[in-house]
């Protein structure tokens, strides 16, 4: 018994069909979608004993015992007040209790951190930081 179906009936169901298999091979050749990168940060990784912590209004910075490319002083921002009160503990932390830091700074980019009194002639802006040792 054959059963004869209306064109349209028959049109919608192969197109329909027609679909599902474009869609279930264009599954199968998509690409894996690649694995993010880490974020590169531009600037060397310092390590510093720190011999002076300061707040001021704008900034709060840290002393090392030892220049690095002329640079004693390394800075953050007070504009963000949440980032740079754990700035703050991670570098009174270190002070009181006798440990070292590793600071990344940029020290190609001598004016970054003019806007908030670190200064190019002896300041660098912190990028991030850890305490070590």
């Amino acid at each position: 018994m054959t059963i004869h179906l209306p064109r349209p009936v028959v049109l919608i169901f192969g197109l329909f069909s027609l679909a599902l298999v474009v869609v279930g091979i264009a599954g199968f050749t998509q690409t894996p979608t690649a694995k993010a990168q880490p974020e590169v940060i531009p600037g060397e990784t310092i390590t510093c004993d720190p011999i002076d912590v300061a707040v001021f209004p704008e900034r709060i910075h840290v002393r090392c015992a030892e220049e690095f490319k002329d640079v004693e002083y390394f800075a953050i921002s007070t504009r963000d007040a949440l980032l740079a009160d754990r700035y703050l503990n991670v570098l009174l932390t270190a002070l009181t209790e006798d440990k070292q830091l590793q600071i990344h700074a940029d020290f190609n980019e001598p004016y970054a951190g003019e806007s908030f009194g670190c200064y190019d002639d002896n300041c660098r802006p912190i990028l991030f930081l850890t305490i070590i040792k």
